[in-house]
């Protein structure tokens, strides 16, 4: 065991409001940090000899610092493609911008010896994994099978679930201002097939989210880009509401997307239990 453990990632949960990156991270941080003496950071610092990395989101890091992890031990927790740095005048990280099957021309790929030269990266979803597969990108490649969730987010839908709110007939859908996650596509498939809808706010008290979506008998979600998991399908169907979706992204094509309520809950929980020590178990 090395002496110092450290996780590093562009932002983290008290900075972002709605941002499942970092909720995923401070959900692995908080469960890590009964066992190890984890440090974290954002900014660049010297790297240490005698320290592990976990290695999160880094797209902001300039590319020499990144590359010079390749000295140490690390892991990496990939939350979505950042192989793909794009076309220029994009942030990439979109396979779906070349074509239908999210193969990126080699040109644009990076940091493939970064993903070949770590421990283990560790990947969302079992679709998560495939795509990196299909891109040829080589590298100690592991499936968590599902996005991590805080046990504090857990116990809050479940309240929110023994609420028993009745739920209307709307239909509901996110009012994201991230081109990616299909807002107007999936108000347009409402307004094509004369389906009335609310466009739901996102809301940093996840309390407040969760209820507010329990009022709701189906969420509507094309996202544009090949997501990892997606938390927000998740949440949707632990609190009983059906989903419009398409089957391009990892929560919809994962063998557990079929449960619902508390069957999904539970197995979200045993399968993130699994994830947590299979990530120990490569820091050792």
């Amino acid at each position: 065991m090395y002496r110092n453990l450290c996780y590093v990632a562009d932002f983290f949960a008290h900075e972002e409001n709605y941002g499942g990156a970092a909720m995923v991270d401070k959900a692995i941080m908080d469960r890590l940090n009964k066992k190890f003496d984890l440090i974290s950071y954002k900014n660049i610092k010297p790297i240490r000899n005698d320290t592990f990395y976990i290695i999160a989101n880094r797209s902001l890091f300039p590319r020499d610092y990144l590359n010079s992890f390749k000295r140490n031990q690390y892991i990496i927790i990939e939350h979505d493609s950042q192989f793909d740095k794009g076309r220029p005048g994009t942030n990439g990280r979109n396979p779906y911008m070349y074509n239908t099957e999210g193969i990126v021309p080699n040109e644009f790929k990076q940091d493939l010896e970064f993903y070949k030269k770590a421990r283990k990266v560790f990947l969302q979803t079992d679709f998560h994994k495939n795509l990196f597969h299909l891109n040829n990108i080589e590298g100690n490649l592991e499936s968590l099978k599902s996005t991590i969730f805080s046990n504090e987010d857990f116990e809050l839908i479940r309240k929110v679930n023994k609420m028993n709110i009745t739920p209307s007939r709307k239909y509901c859908i996110l009012n994201s201002n991230v081109w990616l996650k299909g807002t107007p596509q999936a108000i347009e498939f409402c307004l094509h097939n004369n389906l009335e809808f609310d466009l739901i706010q996102p809301n940093k008290d996840r309390g407040q989210f969760f209820s507010k979506l329990s009022e709701y008998s189906t969420l509507v979600f094309f996202p544009l880009s090949p997501e990892s998991c997606c938390r927000l399908v998740m949440e949707a169907k632990m609190l009983g509401l059906n989903i419009i979706t398409s089957k391009n992204y990892g929560a919809s094509t994962s063998d557990w997307f079929k449960l619902s309520g508390e069957k999904l809950i539970s197995e979200i929980q045993s399968l993130n239990d699994k994830s947590i020590t299979i990530i120990e178990e490569s820091l050792c």
